[in-house]
């Protein structure tokens, strides 16, 4: 009972923990000179899901931390959900056909996505005819960007491993783990 309470309580922490990054992403890295450095400290929420939820769940996640980015934002309406949801499918195609073993290409992989979801939110912009000014902004924040986004991700994916170990159950890796040991008592090993 207390398991399946803890599982529970998994998204609704994910969403508090996006709830407490996104004040401290829009109030710290607002002035000069650190306004150079801005991360995306939900990217790496929205990777985490892409990787380690269902399709549906993550998804969901997703497009709810997209939201979250939407209301705290003067851009566009949809600039941060394109942009949110455009990472999680790609993260998801990409786990499809690579192997991301460690935090280490999680932080590359971090690093890319927060370039690549830059360029989808001004090539959003650009379909709304609002990117005159926005693209010299984004293409001088990028490379500063990425690498404090890589960076602040080393830190987070700390806490969410240790939120999920906490709460969250991965009921297809323990199904092969119990059918892994099956096969090898049956086969005498």
């Amino acid at each position: 009972m207390t398991r399946i309470l803890l599982r529970l309580a998994n998204a609704p922490l994910l969403l508090l923990l996006a709830c407490l990054l996104i004040p401290i992403e829009s109030t710290l890295f607002i002035e000069f000179p650190l306004n150079w450095l801005q991360p995306d400290l939900l990217l790496p929420l929205v990777i985490w899901v892409a990787l380690k939820r269902e399709f549906i769940e993550g998804g969901t996640l997703a497009l709810i931390l997209g939201y979250l980015l939407e209301l705290h934002s003067s851009a566009p309406r949809g600039t941060f959900l394109s942009s949110t949801m455009a990472v999680f499918l790609g993260v998801q195609a990409a786990s499809r056909l690579l192997v991301f073993p460690d935090h280490g290409a999680w932080i590359r992989l971090t690093m890319a996505a927060s370039a690549a979801s830059r360029l989808v939110g001004l090539g959003v912009l650009a379909g709304l005819g609002k990117a005159d000014l926005q693209w010299r902004h984004t293409l001088v924040h990028l490379f500063p960007g990425m690498v404090t986004t890589g960076i602040a991700a080393g830190w987070i994916y700390r806490l969410l491993d240790r939120l999920d170990r906490a709460t969250h159950r991965d009921l297809r890796l323990e199904q092969r783990l119990t059918d892994d040991l099956q096969l090898v008592e049956n086969e005498g090993i």
